[in-house]
């Protein structure tokens, strides 16, 4: 008869720890990305960032994954209270034309967005898909890896109990 183990073996214990850090690491990047979400959000209702004009330079178009291609401006960007202008500012926008002057915000990063709803809408796909790409599932696989552990450490002692109470 073999010995038997009463505690999960190393291997699962490993396989726990890697499965609870990939879910914590899961919800910090959701965090992070419902973060940046919150803070444009912020800066286009005007509670934060510095509103300001945007005088366009030139205008191209930049090729994104799959050959979805976006319009750019860049410029210079002069805030409206005064300020430090920015003479390298670039906004995504269709339509634009060098020359053309452009309300946009600068946010506390150092980016410049256009205020609309295709940026709202893109902010607010960026802070869903890191709640429901990080932070569910992150919380999720950290509380299986904390439930499967507890499980499978007194599994063994139940299964000796119901033996003990048979051979009675």
């Amino acid at each position: 008869m073999t010995p038997r183990q009463d505690w999960p073996t190393a291997r699962l214990w490993g396989i726990r720890i890697g499965l609870a850090l990939a879910g914590v690491a899961m919800a910090l990047l959701g965090s992070c990305l419902v973060a940046l979400g919150a803070v444009d959000l912020a800066v286009l209702a005007g509670a934060a960032g510095t509103p300001g004009t945007l005088e366009v330079a030139e205008c191209g178009e930049r090729h994104a994954v799959r050959g979805n291609a976006y319009e750019w401006c860049a410029g210079r960007f002069v805030p409206d209270g005064g300020g430090t202008a920015d003479d390298d500012a670039e906004v995504n926008v269709d339509g634009a034309r060098a020359g053309d002057l452009l309300a946009v915000r600068r946010t506390p990063v150092g980016d410049h967005l256009l205020p609309g709803p295709e940026a709202v809408g893109e902010i607010l796909v960026m802070a869903l898909a890191g709640t429901v790409g990080g932070i569910v599932p992150g919380a999720r696989a950290v509380r299986r890896a904390v439930r499967v552990g507890f499980q499978d450490q007194w599994l063994p002692y139940r299964e000796r109990e119901e033996a003990e109470g048979a051979a009675a």
